[in-house]
């Protein structure tokens, strides 16, 4: 073990291998076991049809939200624009929405418009041909950078790979103009005029990008994630929950998403839950495990007792059954894991309570309450409001599997308010008003200041766009959970946007599932 950094293993030329840790992969295999346990047979995705047209149409309909590197906000309108219908189409997809190609101006754009609409282009030099055929004029891939360097400056392999990793290191500005120097020494040797060369070794960044073949054995793994989710919807939800945290989204997203493919959520259940979640009747049992105070030991103790001694008749009996802590009795009953035996929640947490009482020695305490203590009938208490019991169930399990949170916030809101689904119906240019909880903020790099918002309501989703000069005026407001948008509808190349004019805050008197953010 060595704490060297990457640069350093590089220079000492050591072998340097990225082992990446994948949960997609986890997520594969269980839902093929819960496929298998189902129905008795096991898919091969190796054998799976790799141009089935259903797949490819949830794909450019933009619906592979939870589907491993095709998830992201971009990637949804990128499916919708470049209409992969191969492997092949699937790989650029892939591989297009990263820095390295999305830092050079207009690339991604201007290779949809060259390989699905047939623009017309030329190179700045024939020398470029065999680097950048295959991306069309753009630079895709790792090895094209390589190759262009290789058959414009006449490097050999090593030394263009050499160039291609300086400009991802940090502090490294001697060193591009030194390869920057011989690139266009190389260049003028081979016969290309200075203002080219200049404008080929511009092409060059030192941002992130995929190597080819890694590019094509991720599209073969994202195609089988969509697969699953396209023909086995219930056992993709059930592993996706399992396998989190992994993708763009919280779970509470990736819940609403589910409902749109038949998929429901339901709540934690002491007699029926297992540790982690399971499918059930059609729908996503969710797991004792993800219930705050909680966790997976608790949750095997409660699954292992139910197990040996028959199901739990009330919160009082688990509670003089199992040794947990009142608290993770209180985020059981929260989480609406004894809906099934008593719905009112208030009543839980007074049977709860009576049982939840110090032991000593070892010597569990006499019941004072239910059948066992041949006890008066417990007093009548009012149950929580739905209000109330969605902001439990957020509290303790992040996620509100029966519905939405706009759907309490919606009678609050003016009428000319309109949902999220409805922004796909409006006119180009219409002027709009939307709000929703924003499940997604990104802030990338090269995009000129621009931050892109993804905002949900209870009919879906939709991606803001936001001005460096609207995000300074209301970034305040746009930290809020619950959002008011002001802007135009803005279609593009089969997408829908909103340009963002305005965002104000909307209180919820709630506290939210963290979104997630990326810079």
């Amino acid at each position: 073990i060595m704490d060297w950094d990457k640069d350093s293993v590089a220079d000492a030329n050591f072998a340097k291998i990225d082992l990446l840790s994948l949960p997609v992969l986890d997520q594969l295999e269980e839902a093929l076991d819960l496929i298998e346990q189902r129905s008795g047979a096991r898919p091969d995705l190796s054998r799976t049809n790799p141009e089935d047209d259903g797949v490819y149409n949830l794909i450019n309909a933009g619906q592979s939200k939870g589907v491993f590197l095709l998830q992201s906000p971009a990637q949804l309108k990128m499916g919708q624009r470049l209409k992969s219908r191969n492997l092949l189409d699937l790989a650029y997809q892939v591989a297009l929405i990263r820095p390295g190609v999305g830092t050079q101006g207009s690339a991604v754009s201007q290779f949809v418009e060259r390989y699905r609409h047939s623009a017309a282009w030329e190179y700045d030099h024939p020398l470029e041909r065999r680097a950048l055929e295959r991306g069309y004029g753009i630079i895709v891939w790792q090895e094209q950078v390589v190759q262009l360097i290789m058959d414009v400056a006449g490097m050999t392999g090593a030394q263009a790979d050499e160039v291609r990793r300086a400009f991802a290191r940090p502090n490294n500005a001697h060193l591009i103009e030194m390869h920057r120097e011989h690139f266009l020494a190389g260049a003028k040797a081979n016969g290309v005029p200075p203002n080219v060369a200049e404008r080929i070794f511009a092409k060059i960044n030192g941002h992130y990008m995929f190597p080819e073949s890694h590019s094509h054995a991720f599209a073969i793994t994202a195609y089988q994630a969509a697969w699953l989710k396209r023909y086995h919807p219930l056992e993709f939800f059930v592993s996706l929950v399992n396998n989190q945290p992994m993708g763009f989204y919280p779970l509470e997203a990736l819940k609403q998403d589910a409902r749109r493919f038949g998929t429901p959520f339901l709540n934690p259940c002491v007699n029926r839950s297992r540790i982690r979640s399971a499918p059930e009747d059609g729908a996503v049992r969710l797991g004792l495990g993800m219930i705050k105070d909680i966790g997976p030991e608790s949750a095997r103790l409660i699954v292992e007792e139910r197990e040996r001694h028959g199901p739990y008749a009330d919160a009082g009996d688990l509670a003089r059954r199992i040794g947990l802590k009142p608290q993770s009795i209180r985020s059981l009953i929260e989480a609406g894991a004894f809906d099934v035996l008593t719905p009112n929640r208030r009543e839980t947490l007074w049977e709860a309570g009576l049982s939840i009482r110090p032991t000593r020695n070892g010597q569990r305490a006499f019941p004072v309450a239910g059948p066992a203590a041949n006890a008066v009938a417990p007093p009548k208490f009012d149950d929580f409001t739905d209000f109330e019991k969605m902001a439990g169930e957020y509290r303790v399990l992040g996620i509100y599997p029966r519905g939405h949170v706009m759907e309490f916030i919606r009678s609050t809101l003016n009428a000319n308010v309109r949902t999220t689904a409805e922004m796909y119906q409006a006119e180009d240019g219409e002027r709009i008003q939307v709000a929703g909880w924003p499940i997604a903020r990104q802030h990338p790099q090269g995009a000129d200041g621009i931050v892109f918002v993804t905002i949900e309501d209870e009919t879906g989703d939709v991606q803001a766009v936001i001005s460096p000069q609207v995000f300074a005026r209301c970034r305040r407001a746009l930290s809020n959970q619950i959002i008011l948008l002001t802007g135009r509808i803005d279609r593009w190349d089969g997408t829908t946007n909103i340009a963002t004019e305005r965002i104000e805050a909307i209180g919820a008197d709630i506290r939210l599932p963290s979104s997630h953010d990326w810079h």
